[in-house]
């Protein structure tokens, strides 16, 4: 590296760093009750910035090529829903070159982690939002009283503590001793004690046991079985989201699973169903529904679903090369519950720490396929060799 390049990266780094507290920052505002003004031209400020981090950073002509087939991609989904997320998410990604992935994780989860503990102390204290919210939350006619601590609604209280012991779990995990894990769990309900939600309770326990089977399963964790197995399970994800949209909940054994998550499943077909879903989607998709895979194809198109799919496919099998057990954590929690949760799914890029790893991984597996490339074609010549010599000796 000269000078001037090591300058421009020491920028681009600044820069990028100050883009993703923004990022995240946006987040934790729309957690809030407070509506964030201008938001249109905040998102276009921070892809400005992560334009800027790409303009420092030096890529491969591998990498241009893929650069500018996932931006074309996102201009044509531009074009075709008037969303602006997905040319914003391959800035994000691409500009994730040379970033120390460890600690980019570490400004995400103390900035949502004190974020959110300030919303809750502003709560709490009656400063400023709701601790509380009264209404009918499983149907039944029941009114019902249960604690948000100022994000709304109890379930995006739940739905923060996901994410935050998630990405907590994914930079410390190796470091966490058994009985964390069951005061992570006595958290969980105590936590479900306020908000009484169930899903949330689930995904969370289901995220601690994931944990601590990839701290203490060590053996296990490096099998390419589980790895195919998980890759079964987002395709798995999909197919199922795809039976959803077309038939709903009109099955008997679809209606149970519906009524003990709360209805998240019953208004797929209705709102997002597969007669909505086209290659790049419309501008006329517009509502919002928990399903978070159906949300994805709603209201990006299949083209992009299926792009995303194979995305998470090829991340989970370059964790297992990796040995990227943080990431392979993220991903399959956060894929889990984007089955019958949308948080991920949002105009908020920040609100999906799976871009974080993509981010990390993308360019490194472009590298070791040229590098793979290479070592055939070197083994190739030497094999030919051997068979010039050999003819050589026989004439």
């Amino acid at each position: 590296m000269t000078e001037m390049e090591k300058n421009l990266k020491r920028i681009g780094d600044y820069i990028f760093y100050a883009a993703l507290v923004l990022e995240m920052l946006y987040v934790i505002i729309d957690k809030s009750e407070y509506i964030l003004p201008y938001e249109t031209w905040l998102f276009r400020l921070t892809f400005l910035m992560f334009a800027v981090k790409i303009a420092c950073t030096k890529y491969t002509c591998r990498e241009w090529v893929c650069i500018v087939l996932m931006g074309l991609l996102g201009v044509i989904s531009f074009v075709a829903t008037d969303r602006e997320e997905i040319i914003k998410i391959v800035a994000f990604v691409v500009a994730c070159k040379g970033i120390d992935i460890k600690t980019a994780a570490k400004v995400t989860f103390y900035e949502t982690l004190v974020g959110c503990l300030i919303i809750t102390l502003l709560s709490v204290t009656g400063i400023y939002g709701a601790v509380s919210v009264t209404g009918h939350f499983r149907g039944g006619g029941i009114e019902e009283t249960r604690y948000c601590f100022g994000m709304g609604h109890p379930n995006a209280f739940h739905c923060m503590f996901f994410v935050i012991l998630v990405l907590g779990m994914a930079i410390y995990n190796e470091k966490l001793k058994w009985y964390t894990y069951l005061l992570l769990q006595f958290l969980n309900m105590l936590v479900y004690f306020y908000t009484d939600s169930r899903t949330g309770m689930l995904m969370v326990t289901a995220a601690i046991l994931f944990g601590a089977f990839l701290r203490y399963g060590k053996k296990l964790r490096e099998k390419k079985l589980l790895y195919i197995l998980s890759i079964v399970f987002i395709v798995c994800c999909v197919l199922f989201t795809v039976f959803v949209g077309i038939y709903g909940v009109d099955f008997p054994i679809m209606r149970q699973i519906d009524i003990r998550i709360n209805g998240r499943f019953q208004y797929g077909k209705s709102d997002g169903g597969i007669q909505y879903w086209s290659l790049f989607s419309s501008p006329d998709n517009q509502n919002y529904f928990d399903m978070g895979y159906m949300r994805l194809f709603y209201w990006y198109g299949i083209i992009p679903g299926i792009l995303y799919t194979v995305i998470m496919c090829i991340m989970i099998w370059n964790c297992y090369k990796q040995k990227a057990y943080d990431a392979f954590l993220v991903i399959m929690a956060f894929s889990a519950y984007m089955l019958i949760e949308a948080h991920t799914v949002s105009v908020y890029i920040g609100r999906n720490y799976i871009l974080l790893f993509i981010g990390a991984m993308w360019y490194t597996i472009l590298s070791r396929k040229q590098e793979n490339a290479q070592y055939i074609f070197h083994v190739f010549r030497l094999f030919k060799k051997k068979e010039e010599g050999t003819s050589h000796a026989e004439h």
